[in-house]
């Protein structure tokens, strides 16, 4: 009878000793390794997505800055045109444009005149 329980052992695989030796191949087991795998990729993903977000962001606006809008150059030449030239604005009532250096130079010269 003794034959038979070793041959019954030696059939499952104990008779040696090694229980514990035997990986864990669980359902269980694969299952948390490939959870703690997906948690991994998804901060990465994530992060990877903010960091691109911002990024994005900040060159976008860069990008809007540096490039010259058409109607703002024309205004500003207007403007500078305006600032810098002697024009009639109104000869009935006597109004005439002058450029802005001049205009300064005359109230320092007339400062008494305007401070009373």
């Amino acid at each position: 009878m003794l034959v038979g329980l070793d041959k019954m052992k030696l059939g499952h695989g104990h008779s040696t000793g090694d229980s514990g030796s035997e990986p864990d191949e669980s359902p269980a087991g694969m299952l948390g390794i490939l959870f703690v795998i997906l948690i991994v990729v998804l901060f990465a993903i994530g992060f990877a997505t903010k960091s691109y977000l911002s990024y994005s962001v900040a060159e976008q606006q860069a990008l809007q800055w540096s490039i010259p809008n058409p109607k703002l150059i024309e205004m500003g030449v207007k403007d500078l045109a305006e600032l810098t030239s002697y024009d009639v604005v109104n000869e009935a009532q006597g109004q005439y444009r002058i450029p802005v250096e001049k205009a300064m130079e005359i109230l320092v010269k007339n400062q008494s005149i305007i401070v009373k």
